[in-house]
């Protein structure tokens, strides 16, 4: 939220669908500013498209914004006279860019299966009403760092539990983990007295 402008890089062309669905090609990196102007004019002039932005790489590809990579697409829009970039991606695929930061990636497999399965449900169950996005990429629903945090046992930790939740009564389960306990808890009835 609250950037003035946002420059997306790929290694690959880039696709860009405007508000009506009209669709763009670009070799380049795409920058936008609040008022959502690009170079797909007549002869390449800048073009105010109607938004909101939707940004995707070509098969294969991956976005950069920043320092980081992202799976999955962009959005882009005009929130009073700044923009908001939502990166849009699936579940999935958004935990492959979680669990390698909740828990250690060197890990035994079945500790980061654990952790999948905690991530997914935390995710389901804390999902964000009332906004443009579903989740936060930090601390206020989970960490997310994106493509480049990936490790392959975290990756196959999430890919072994594809779709698994915990559940409660019929409903996703209110599952609780802290990061950076170092392995140190408390009992339940001490953290969440019922009196």
């Amino acid at each position: 939220d609250g950037t003035g402008s946002v420059t997306i890089t790929s290694s690959a062309p880039i696709v860009v669908v405007d508000g009506k669905r009209a669709t763009y090609r670009l070799a380049g990196p795409v920058v936008l500013d609040e008022k959502l102007r690009l170079p797909v004019g007549p002869k390449g002039a800048a073009k105010t498209l109607p938004g909101p932005i939707r940004i995707q790489p070509t098969a294969g590809a991956t976005l950069t914004y920043g320092d980081k990579a992202y799976r999955g697409a962009f959005d882009v829009r005009r929130v009073g006279a700044v923009l908001q970039l939502v990166n849009a991606v699936t579940l999935e695929a958004y935990l492959l860019g979680v669990v390698p930061g909740e828990m250690p990636r060197g890990w035994p497999l079945e500790a980061l299966k654990a952790q999948a399965v905690a991530a997914r449900t935390y995710a389901v169950r804390g999902l964000v009403t009332g906004r443009t996005f579903d989740l936060y990429a930090d601390w206020r629903s989970q960490a997310y760092y994106g493509v480049g945090y990936e490790a392959p046992d975290t990756t196959r930790a999430v890919r072994e539990t594809k779709g698994q939740i915990l559940t409660y009564e019929g409903k996703p389960a209110q599952v609780f983990y802290f990061s950076s306990s170092g392995g140190r808890t408390v009992s339940a009835p001490d953290a969440f007295r019922s009196d």
